[in-house]
C-alpha cells in the first residue's frame, strides 16, 4: 500500500488521486472543464500519458461519502466518460458501492475503486516511476570506507563514532536494495517481486534475513513496524539523515602528503 493517510473531505480525496497518478508519469489536472456536445463537465482528475506514442487519457470521480455510491453516479459518469472519449474512468470513494452500482459498472470502461483499491491498482506504476528513485536518493552519499579502514592517521579519527555510523549507513544501504529495481519487470527471469517488502520486522524474523537481527534492534520500532511505503521513506530518511551529517563532518580525504 502507498500510504495510511485517509483524505479528510473530497477535495483532499482529489488532491491525494491526482499526486499520486503525477507520481506514476501522468500529466495532471484538477478540476479540469471540458467542452462537450451536451455542455461544460468539470472532471475532479484529469490525467494523461503518452505510452508508445499513443495517449492515454483517464478521468477520476472522487467521492468522499459516508454511504456507498449508488447506481445513478455511476450511470452519470458513464456518459461523461462516453462523450469525452476518455480510454478509462475511474470512480474513486472513501466508503464502497451499492450493488446495483457494480451491476451498471459490467461491460463498461469505468473502474470501481475504493481508497485503497485505487492506490493497490496504481501501486506499481507508483513505485517504478517514483518510490524506487525517492528511495535510492537516500543513500546518494559518495564514501569510500576503505579509504578510512587503511588510512595510517585512521588513530586521528574517533574509532567507535565512525565505525557506529559505517556501520548504520552499510544497514541503510542494504535496506534499500531491499527493494528490487524497476528493471527487474522486463525480464521474467528476474526478481520483480514488491509485495510483502514490510514491514521490516517480519523480515528480520523470518529465516531469509535472519542476518538483519545484527541491526534491526538498533533501528527505531516504528521504522521497523511500518507497512506503508510512503511512511516508511519518511521514517527510513529521517533515521539516516543525522548518520550521513556525522559522516560528512569526518574529514575521510586523503592529502597529497600522506603518501609521500
Amino acid at each position: 500500500m502507498i500510504t495510511k493517510k485517509i483524505p479528510d473531505n473530497w477535495r483532499d480525496l482529489q488532491s491525494k488521486v491526482a499526486e499520486i497518478l503525477e507520481r506514476c508519469g501522468f500529466k495532471v489536472e484538477i478540476e479540469k472543464r471540458i467542452i462537450t456536445v451536451r455542455g461544460t463537465v468539470e472532471i475532479d482528475v484529469y490525467a494523461e500519458e503518452i505510452i508508445n506514442g499513443r495517449k492515454n487519457v483517464i478521468i477520476c470521480e472522487c467521492k468522499n461519502w459516508k454511504q456507498n455510491i449508488p447506481q445513478n453516479v455511476i450511470h452519470g459518469f458513464r456518459t461523461i466518460a462516453s462523450d469525452i472519449g476518455c480510454n478509462t474512468g475511474y470512480i474513486i470513494t472513501t466508503s464502497d458501492f451499492q450493488s446495483g452500482s457494480k451491476k451498471a459498472n459490467e461491460f463498461t470502461n469505468i473502474e470501481l475503486l475504493t481508497w485503497e483499491e485505487f492506490q493497490n491498482f496504481f501501486f506499481e506504476s507508483w513505485y517504478s516511476n517514483y518510490f524506487y528513485e525517492k528511495l535510492r536518493s537516500i543513500i546518494e552519499f559518495d564514501l569510500d570506507s576503505l579509504k578510512v579502514q587503511f588510512f595510517e592517521d585512521f588513530h586521528l579519527i574517533e574509532r567507535d563514532f565512525f565505525r557506529k555510523n559505517i556501520d548504520k549507513y552499510h544497514i541503510i544501504r542494504d535496506v534499500v536494495h531491499h527493494f528490487p529495481s524497476p528493471l527487474f519487470k522486463g525480464f521474467p527471469n528476474m526478481n520483480f517481486d514488491i509485495n510483502n517488502k514490510l514491514p521490516l520486522r517480519n523480515k528480520i524474523e523470518s529465516d531469509v534475513y535472519e542476518e538483519w537481527e545484527m541491526f534491526g534492534y538498533d533501528m527505531p520500532e516504528d521504522l521497523l513496524n511500518e507497512k506503508y511505503c510512503e511512511e516508511f521513506w519518511y521514517e527510513l530518511n529521517n533515521y539516516a539523515k543525522p548518520i550521513f551529517k556525522n559522516l560528512c563532518n569526518l574529514d575521510l580525504r586523503f592529502d597529497d602528503n600522506d603518501n609521500d
